[in-house]
């Protein structure tokens, strides 16, 4: 490798939504990505030991990504960092304005009782305009 050779990146965000009457600050991961040679060598796991923590310092109740589902590697890797499916999905609304529905959801805990109000919501969760 040389020296300052992009192997991997993430992308950390931050938005305010409405959640059942509240106010709350979902973070976001995207954008994870690691070149092919160097998968499987602990370089995504060291880009979300960094990211993980910024969440809490950014003021986040929430942290949300979105991945394949049906992949075991992708949801036991977040699942490591407390991220749990959440089945109902979220919708979203693109650019345009046109309304999706990402059924690849996948939230993690930084207010404990908001996770948990949500792990137990049966209906999609609105996460704003724009996926990560």
């Amino acid at each position: 490798m040389r020296q300052n050779e992009v192997i991997g990146r993430v992308a950390v965000f931050k938005r305010e939504i409405n959640m059942n009457k509240k106010k709350v600050v979902l973070g976001g991961i995207g954008k994870l990505k690691v070149r092919d040679d160097w998968r499987r060598q602990g370089v995504a796991t060291k880009l979300i030991d960094q990211a993980m923590p910024l969440f809490e310092k950014m003021g986040c109740d929430l942290v949300y990504l979105c991945t394949n589902i049906q992949n075991p590697i992708m949801t036991k890797f977040y699942e490591k960092y407390g991220f749990r499916y959440f089945e109902p999905g979220c919708e979203y609304c693109g650019k345009s304005g046109k309304k999706y529905h990402e059924t690849g959801a996948m939230f993690a805990a930084v207010n404990t009782s908001l996770y948990e109000w949500l792990m137990n919501h049966t209906k999609p969760i609105s996460i704003g305009c724009g996926n990560w």
